[in-house]
């Protein structure tokens, strides 16, 4: 007898109790030496966090199935025909499910030591427009983490299936094997920095008020990932007191983390259709395209870090304009709103092939008579064989698992332009109020598609391999997942004596949803979304008690719950929360 899909709903929810540990130290000092400004702090945190949760182990599963007493565990323990997706109307006893379970447990720790020395003077030399200032510094970082995993995820505790005698290095039932991980760097860095002042309002330049720049540079050498520096050139051009632009060009980095280095053959189970065998079946004639096909199967992705990754490189550029009116001498309160463009030109971005791409790259090769080294199958069975019979396409087996590592992707660019306005009006006859309001419009989100993905997509436009499906991460990705369009939010305060009040909203603009795409390409669009908070506040005012604030709020006061979408819990993580309204109280005091 073979059981598939079962829910073990007797054993009730899986509780996780989670305790997190943190500790902080930091010590500086700060003074001046002969108009020079200097401090230097040390610092040592750490973080530890411990999950425990209650799982089935699938050994004790085993054993308590082989049974030949009423302590073995029935499976045929009866629904619930009114509450069928939840219901059990006979569970197994207590006991039973008590011999099956077990604590399972995962400490992450994460270490953080840090020295640093910075130096600033506001008047190095002096220039017809003003003074330069420069400010330079080190520092010195050791960072280190480690992800210990329970004995029967890691792979200390194997499982052994007593029928097909294959062995999982994860005994907890549902869960891939996840082996423990950990690594250590050490970073030093340094920085130089000056600002320039090159008009000055005592000038008298027609239309300049005044033009400042800004250059820097910063260094930084990793243990594990070499060394690298990069440039910065700002400029701020006030054309009137009450108009500016600004620009800057600069060169930024990011190292991949400790993770992405030293992770040792982690494993995810996901659910993946063979295109392969969507194709064989086309070809058959038993479905007509490959939204019929139903050769969808749980896949595990093997990730593994990798020495050989290097840091992530971008070159930003950015152009602007502030506008600050000041109207009636600001009797009418202070407004200040700006407009910026900006682009960002990323270089080996640090990320995955994926799983789903590496299955369709070798649907690809395979239609051309070879296969990607990266899908490991099983030898076919005779039901494989026959299959295929009359496709001219080579059986396949089923895919045991797909190596999806690490790697430096190909280049991205993404361009966009962030709105602000913030408007204050205080010393009213009712309050004082502050207005914020920021929009961020995305322009472009690329992707240059690896060589692999380019002849997926070209081979999908020529009619070689079936187009029902995306392929992930190339080319265009704007308004896809979770790159929309717009994303708004704004917040107004108002404070009276005392009291005091604020409301905050948020709202994000619709995405197409890749994992829900039909044969001709369109895609599932998740719509927009919004939400707003409120509070009300007040603030005591002397005695023991004093500068102590008192607050009443609601979150999502309008309940608005996440638009659907094809993920593990039905909307978009990135994007939405599934959180729905609630009401909080703090006490804050400052002392």
């Amino acid at each position: 007898m073979i059981v598939n899909d079962y829910r073990f709903v007797d054993a009730g929810p899986e509780v996780i109790e989670v305790k997190n540990t943190n500790y902080r130290l930091l010590a500086g000092l700060r003074g001046e030496v002969s108009g020079w400004d200097w401090e230097s702090a040390v610092l040592w945190s750490e973080s530890t966090t411990e999950d425990k949760s209650n799982r089935i182990s699938n050994t004790l599963l085993q054993q308590s199935l082989a049974l030949e007493t009423p302590m073995a565990y029935n499976f045929f323990d009866g629904g619930n025909l009114a509450d069928f997706s939840n219901g059990d109307g006979t569970p197994n006893d207590q006991a039973i499910i008590d011999a099956i379970t077990v604590d399972a447990f995962r400490t992450n720790t994460s270490q953080l030591g840090m020295w640093d020395l910075r130096v600033s003077r506001p008047d190095l030399i002096a220039l017809p427009a003003g003074d330069v200032g420069v400010a330079f510094g080190g520092e010195f970082r050791y960072e280190a983490f480690s992800d210990d995993r329970d004995e029967r995820l890691d792979g200390t505790i194997t499982f052994t299936n007593p029928v097909s005698g294959d062995v999982s290095s994860s005994d907890l039932l549902g869960s891939s094997s996840t082996p423990d991980s950990s690594g250590d760097r050490d970073v030093a860095s340094a920085y130089l920095e000056f600002a320039v002042p090159v008009i000055s309002p005592d000038m008298d330049i027609p239309l300049v008020e005044r033009i400042d720049v800004q250059l820097a540079a910063r260094f930084e050498s990793y243990s594990d990932v070499g060394s690298i520096l990069k440039p910065k050139v700002a400029a701020a051009w006030t054309m009137f007191p009450w108009l500016k632009f600004r620009g800057s060009y600069s060169e930024g980095f990011r190292a991949p983390n400790l993770v992405q280095i030293n992770e040792n053959g982690l494993e995810r189970s996901n659910g993946r259709l063979d295109y392969v065998r969507c194709e064989a079946d086309i070809r058959a004639d038993r479905i007509d395209t490959i939204d019929d096909c139903g050769r969808s199967q749980s896949v595990v992705s093997e990730r593994q870090g990798s020495k050989d990754l290097g840091p992530e490189t971008n070159s930003t550029y950015s152009l602007g304009a502030v506008f600050m009116p000041n109207i009636a001498d600001g009797r009418f309160g202070r407004l200040i709103a700006t407009v910026d463009y900006w682009r960002i030109d990323q270089d080996d971005v640090v990320g995955i092939f994926g799983d789903d791409n590496q299955i369709a790259y070798d649907y690809l090769l395979r239609v051309r008579g070879s296969s990607n080294p990266a899908v490991i199958r099983e030898e076919p069975t005779q039901d494989d064989i026959d299959n295929f019979d009359g496709t001219d396409l080579e059986p396949v087996g089923e895919i045991v698992r797909v190596l999806d590592n690490y790697l430096n992707l190909l280049p991205r660019r993404i361009e966009g332009i962030d709105f602000t306005v913030q408007y204050d009006l205080d010393d009213t006859s009712i309050g004082d109020f502050s207005l914020s309001m920021n929009a961020a419009h995305l322009l472009r989100f690329d992707q240059e598609p690896s060589p692999e993905a380019q002849e997926i997509i070209d081979a999908q436009e020529s009619g070689e391999i079936l187009s029902g499906f995306v392929v992930d991460g190339a080319n265009g990705l704007l308004k896809q997942d979770g790159n929309p369009l717009w994303r708004l939010s704004s917040s107004l305060t108002w404070r009276l004596g005392n009291f005091g009040a604020g409301v905050f909203a948020r709202y994000v603009s619709s995405v197409n949803d890749t994992g829900a795409t039909l044969a001709d390409g369109t895609q599932f669009v998740i719509d927009d979304w919004a939400y707003a908070n409120i509070y009300v506040q007040y603030t005591l005012d002397g005695g023991p008690l004093d500068n102590t604030r008192f607050r009443v709020g609601v979150r999502n006061v309008t309940n608005e719950e996440p638009p659907l979408a094809d993920s593990s819990f039905g909307y978009l993580g990135s994007l939405h929360s599934s959180r729905g309204r609630y009401w909080y109280a703090s006490v804050r005091s400052r002392f």
